[in-house]
């Protein structure tokens, strides 16, 4: 359950990001929250994802 709870809040701040950046759209409102969605994860997963991956391979040559 502890390991939820930070997954819970960082979803819950995507989401509170996605709903703030198309507050104001008057047309397409589902185009435009897609596309903040969009953005909004491709800025997350570009610095997490060679942080995770360089956490898990270099977990791999330690235990060698």
């Amino acid at each position: 359950m502890k390991k939820m709870l930070p997954a819970f809040f960082i979803l819950l701040g995507i989401g509170c990001m996605t709903l703030s950046s198309t507050a104001f759209h008057t047309r397409y409102l589902g185009h435009y929250r897609m596309e903040s969605l969009l953005c909004i994860c491709l800025f997350l997963i570009v610095p997490v994802l060679p942080a995770f991956l360089f956490k898990r391979f270099s977990k791999k040559t330690k235990k060698e």
